[in-house]
């Protein structure tokens, strides 16, 4: 099912015109868990000209929040299982598991905090792509 032709501001929730949100793999698959739960309304997820500079800070704060997930996550793995394998020359399966486990629950956290990112940002410009000649 296709998109609606309603389109919602995803920071006041109003019914508006505004820029589009690019469909991730976070709104993809939060599309696909509503329409097997009959949930789904289809709307265009936008960003309303009002809401621009909240979503602005709102995206900046995910992205460092998400950049501090992955050092953190990566950082535990690395230590969880390079640490025993330091030590004590080998590597123990009972750490490699729950420690790629943690991490990847810490990583996966930031799924919580999601801020799409829109398809035109403020200030930027519109890149064309070159059209194919055919010779």
């Amino acid at each position: 099912m296709e998109p609606s032709n309603t389109t919602v501001c995803i920071i006041c929730k109003k019914e508006v015109s505004g820029t589009l949100v690019k469909d991730d793999v976070v709104i993809e698959t939060i599309r696909k868990i509503k329409k097997k739960l009959g949930m789904a309304k289809n709307n265009k997820l936008v960003v309303c000209q009002g809401c621009l500079e909240e979503w602005s800070s709102k995206r900046k704060k995910y992205e460092k929040t998400l950049t501090q997930n992955i050092v953190i996550g990566i950082g535990i793995v690395v230590l969880l299982i390079g640490l025993p394998l330091i030590l004590a020359g080998k590597l123990m399966l009972e750490q490699v598991i729950p420690g790629s486990g943690l991490g990847l629950i810490i990583i996966l956290s930031t799924v919580m905090w999601h801020v799409p990112d829109i398809e035109q940002r403020p200030g930027e410009k519109t890149v064309t792509k070159p059209k194919k000649i055919k010779t």
